[in-house]
């Protein structure tokens, strides 16, 4: 055995792919531009994506390999100068917004709805900006600890793969084909399904012969491309918890409950008159949301001493982060170095170290005028890969979005009664707590996604936690009607957007400083980027809600007492149904209303009669109209669960027996060394979601273990994340999501005739379930013959 010695060598300076001396093109509004749009694009997917699973993908590396492509394709039909590597960093940094805002609008705002109150397009708006933007500013001062002087320590993962993906398309060894074909072929494949009905998109058969249970699959690229990513241990949890709730449990409590003479609370109708679905609904439902509760809680215990050491860090760094490292000091200074070891001198430029010398624009020894902007309280000594966004402006800008949230609470207060000092003091501690949990979880947040990168990154159990708390305390203090269960989500959805933001900032700022880029562009960009997908992402949540409403006159309640009719005609709020011509006026039921209704939105006309029952189309109960027509449904697990949480801290009233069954089952999960996380959200997903995952991770596991592995192939972290098969996925994942976006759209009423149109086509078409499995075999196969390289194999 070697002998070791008794202390490492000093680590060598960080040395950035763009010197620090070297100025290249970088915030340019091209770049700024093309990555806005990437971002909402990507936004819409993750949404959607969210939405059905409870998980997105992160958007930095196919939007960095689609911007590196999009670049090239301009230079060539335009003539335009082709993009720098700092120019698609600055791409990638500003979309990978996108898909953070989708991520913490989906798992949140929706449970705003599942508690009776209306997803506004406003409230939408103000939390996904609010919560977006704070997390980018609570994360700059934290650059340096984390970024900078814990370069060793903490390797962002998926920031690392991005910045080798910039590297490799700047030397010409990246190519966008197979994201854009994965992409067409998912689009066509999702046109196909839902709008000519060519074939079913969901394939189920109950047993007859197994009361209760209903093997299912959902034909969907999107889902096949995730369990691919994913990889095939992690679906293969997931699967397994969809086995345990829809072929165990719905089975287990129709043989217990068929033969009982009177409804089994929570439910309200008898057992052996329910379907699997109903089983799941009222009772599957709460198992599954206790595991996904105990899950994401055992997560974030797993990482508590890297939350602590987090904490302790940021605190420690916060005043020596907020001022410049001098030259000479820290990794990445070089300028000087050269210039003693008799390199050229003041002024004058090394060689550049890029492999594309006719990629750097005219006058290549000066500075750019943008490089060096007034009033930024920078030195001019300060190295260019050292400029962080002026503090003074992270701090004012801080505080005004802390009064932003004040004042956005206050109004939504106003909304369930009049303002009052009691009420303007429920504001101001729901304002602190934000500024409490939303330090201390982008703190945490930017610090794990370091560690065990952002995919792994438990903000759901972040978000369980500051529900929790917040509940708590609003509990002890007395605050239990309506409008405080509003509040109470309000701050969980702001902390929640706000971390979830916080771990992507940190992941592109160490793309860009690995890179060579300037941290102060990238916090610019990504805040553009950031508001850009906050502003449209509302439209797209309400869209996809909208796609799969319901208005069914059927079994309407009958109120204990008469509704107040001066009370909705005072709150203003009319809609009209699609069938019907005469406008309501909306009614919000929440659960315990004295008219002994069930929670809801309802319709109600000028003599305060229920005409109309409103289902939505996310979490929604009903799947079909009354005139028999099927509609697609999104229960975004997360968004029931924080509901659940919600109510039932405040109102006290959860059937926790129930969610005990589910916590126990996280736990010997545990105990067995499985993760409970992934086993719980397969729990609490409809078992068709969660079998087309599983296939893409048996694909997977073709690809990885299947046959002979090329000898010329890669074998670093960074070809799992540019793999064939990998980008083929993320092709998969935009198409089908987008497509299932835009499909939503032409169910309004303005597509009404064309969607009619395209529905007529496949009505008459024989066989759909059959050929739903064959073609969604072709695409399994053909995800596997690229993923080991025999398609779309540039090499």
């Amino acid at each position: 055995m070697p002998e070791t010695s008794q202390s490492s060598p000093p680590e060598a300076p960080h040395q950035p792919y763009v010197p620090d001396d070297v100025i290249l093109p970088e915030f340019t509004w091209s770049a700024v531009l093309v990555g806005a749009v990437l971002g909402i694009i990507f936004g819409a997917s993750s949404l959607y994506l969210v939405l059905k699973v409870g998980m997105t993908v992160s958007a930095s590396i196919p939007v960095a390999v689609l911007s590196i492509t999009l670049f090239r394709v301009f230079s060539r039909v335009f003539g335009m100068r082709r993009a720098s590597i700092l120019e698609n960093n600055i791409v990638q940094t500003t979309g990978s917004a996108g898909e953070s805002i989708a991520f913490g609008v989906g798992v949140t705002m929706p449970a705003v709805m599942i508690l009776g109150f209306e997803m506004e397009i406003t409230r939408i708006m103000v939390v996904s900006v609010l919560g977006g933007l704070l997390g980018i500013l609570m994360m700059i001062p934290l650059r340096r600890a984390f970024i900078v002087k814990q370069h060793g320590t903490l390797k962002y993962p998926e920031g690392t793969a991005c910045a080798d993906v910039l590297v490799i398309g700047e030397t010409g060894g990246a190519t966008a084909k197979t994201v854009f074909v994965g992409f067409g072929v998912a689009f066509v494949y999702k046109f196909l399904s839902q709008s000519l009905h060519l074939w079913r998109d969901v394939v189920s058969q109950p047993l007859s012969w197994f009361k209760g249970a209903a093997p299912a699959l959902e034909a969907d690229p999107a889902l096949l491309g995730v369990g691919y990513i994913i990889g095939t241990r992690v679906s293969c949890i997931m699967v397994a918890g969809g086995v345990l709730s829809w072929l165990v449990l719905c089975p287990a409590i129709m043989y217990f409950g068929e033969h009982l003479g009177q409804p089994l609370a929570p439910a309200t109708m008898l057992i052996r008159d329910m379907d699997a679905g109903q089983l799941r609904w009222f009772y599957v439902l709460y198992i599954g949301a206790g595991a996904v509760a105990a899950g994401g809680i055992i997560s974030l215990g797993r990482a508590l001493p890297l939350i602590v050491a987090s904490i302790q860090a940021g605190l420690s760094d916060m005043r020596r982060s907020t001022s410049p490292l001098p030259l000479g000091e820290g990794p990445g200074v070089r300028a000087e170095q050269r210039k003693a070891e008799g390199g050229g001198g003041k002024g004058e430029l090394t060689e550049c170290t890029s492999p594309h010398p006719n990629s750097l624009p005219k006058g290549e020894g000066t500075i750019a005028a943008n490089s060096l902007p007034k009033g930024e309280g920078t030195s001019p000594l300060t190295r260019r890969t050292d400029r962080d966004m002026s503090m003074r402006f992270v701090l004012f800008g801080s505080l005004v979005l802390v009064l932003g949230i004040w004042a956005f609470l206050v109004f939504d207060w106003q909304t369930g009664g009049s303002v009052t000092l009691a009420n303007l003091g429920v504001n101001l501690v729901a304002s602190l707590l934000i500024v409490l949990f939303g330090f201390l979880f982008v703190t945490v947040s930017s610090r794990l996604t370091g560690e065990i990168g952002s995919s792994s990154n438990p903000i759901s159990g972040m978000t369980v936690a500051t529900l929790l708390l917040t509940c708590l305390i609003f509990l002890a203090l007395g605050w239990t009607a309506p409008p405080y269960r509003l509040v109470a989500l309000s701050v969980a959805a702001v902390v929640c957007i706000a971390s979830s933001n916080g771990g992507t900032t940190s992941q592109d700022l160490k793309t860009g400083y690995l890179v060579g880029a300037t941290p102060k562009w990238q916090q610019w960009s990504i805040l553009v980027g950031s508001l850009s997908s906050a502003l449209v992402i509302g439209v797209i949540l309400l869209a996809l809600n909208q796609a799969g409403t319901i208005y069914s006159q059927k079994n309407l309640p009958q109120p204990k007492r008469p509704l107040d009719v001066a009370q909705l005609k005072l709150a203003a709020l009319r809609e009209t149904a699609p069938e019907d011509d005469r406008s309501c006026y909306v009614w919000h039921a929440v659960e315990g209303n004295p008219e002994g209704v069930p929670p809801g939105k309802y319709l109600v006309d000028e003599g305060g009669n229920i005409r109309w029952f409103v289902d939505p189309g996310i979490s929604g109960k009903l799947t079909r109209r009354d005139n028999g027509t099927k509609v697609a449904k999104l229960s975004p697990p997360q968004a029931e669960l924080f509901a659940l949480i919600t109510h039932g801290i405040l109102n006290q009233k959860l059937p926790w027996a129930l969610v005990l069954f589910g916590v126990i089952i996280a736990v010997v999960m545990e105990l067995c060394g499985v993760a409970a996380l992934p086993f719980a959200v397969g729990m609490y997903l409809p078992l068709s979601s969660s079998t087309p995952i599983f296939v893409g991770g048996l694909a997977r596991y073709i690809v990885e273990k299947v046959g002979r592995r090329r000898a010329d192939a890669p074998a670093s972290d960074v070809e799992s994340e540019m793999s064939p098969g990998a980008l083929f996925s993320t092709g998969y994942i935009a198409g089908g999501s987008i497509a299932g976006v835009l499909i939503a759209f032409l169910t309004f009423p303005l597509f009404e005739k064309m969607t009619n149109w395209l529905a007529a086509i496949g009505e008459d078409v024989p066989y759909q379930t059959a050929t739903a499995l064959v073609t969604f075999l072709l695409l399994s196969v053909l995800l596997t013959l690229v993923g080991r390289g025999w398609l779309l194999n540039d090499r």
